[in-house]
């Protein structure tokens, strides 16, 4: 996200989505973390509730502002 604030709006989009894939690698690495017991489900309920949840939300709205921002900078 960092790296993403730093550049122009049409290219901020792109590594926004970037962003949103390996978000969603992680979210599975830590699923299959769980599935094969590497953490138990209390662990992995929590880090789902408390960061996993929040993050993809944010990441979500960062999405959404960047194609609303790319769409008036083409206006």
């Amino acid at each position: 996200m960092i790296t993403a604030n730093s550049l122009p709006i049409k290219k901020r989009q792109e590594k926004i989505l970037s962003l949103s894939i390996v978000f969603d690698c992680l979210k599975a690495r830590l699923r299959m973390a769980e599935d094969i017991g590497v953490m138990s489900e209390r662990q992995y309920s929590h880090i789902q509730e408390n960061y996993i949840k929040q993050t993809g939300e944010m990441i979500g709205g960062w999405l959404v502002w960047a194609d609303n921002a790319g769409k008036r900078d083409n206006e």
